[in-house]
This record gives structure tokens, sequence and C-alpha cells, in this order.
């Protein structure tokens, strides 16, 4: 694998990349959906919703996580996860930007 170059891109387009690379599978689309409509879920409960083991899921929200989509917080002895609307808002104003040059 060769070398990456981001240093030729501004840091706009570089974050756009990371959340882009986080979404790119279906698990974690759903993962992200059903949190636009339920603002915080338990961690173990994405398992029943996505219907994978425990363990894939945990791979799937680590990624969400280093794309800086997720916030975790630690209420009544298990972890609830959120997303951060500021960098999610990254890719939302992306979206109609590019839709609307074509």
């Amino acid at each position: 694998m060769g070398a990456s170059k981001t240093s030729q891109f501004n840091q706009h387009t570089i974050q756009l990349a990371t959340i882009a690379r986080a979404l790119a599978h279906p698990a974690r689309i759903t993962i992200i959906e059903h949190l636009l409509n339920h603002q915080c879920i338990m961690q173990k409960e994405i398992a029943s919703i996505v219907k994978l083991s425990p363990v894939t899921v945990h791979d799937h929200i680590s990624k969400l996580k280093d794309a800086n989509l997720l916030d975790f917080h630690f209420i009544h002895n298990q972890y609830m996860v959120s997303l951060k609307l500021n960098d999610i808002s990254v890719l939302t104003n992306f979206l109609p930007q590019s839709h609307s040059n074509t």
C-alpha cells in the first residue's frame, strides 16, 4: 500500500473522507440512522437492532467512534451511545452542495 498524501488536502476534506470511510458499511449506516431517530441508546441494544453479534457491533461502533461520530456516556452501569451532531453536520452540509452541483 502506498503512502497517503493527505497534506495536499484541507482539514475539512480530510474530515469528510474519514466520516465517509466510517459510514462505508450497512451496519454502521443502520446504527447512525437509528441514532438520528433516537437520541441515545444502550450499546448492548445495538446488536439486536443490526442483528449482529456484540463483538461485531463493537468493531462497527469503534470505527464510528474513531471517525468522531459518537459520544459515550456511562449511565446506570451501562454505556449509552449518542451522535456527535456537530461532526455529523459536516456530512449533511456536504451532501446538498454536491447534489446541487450536478
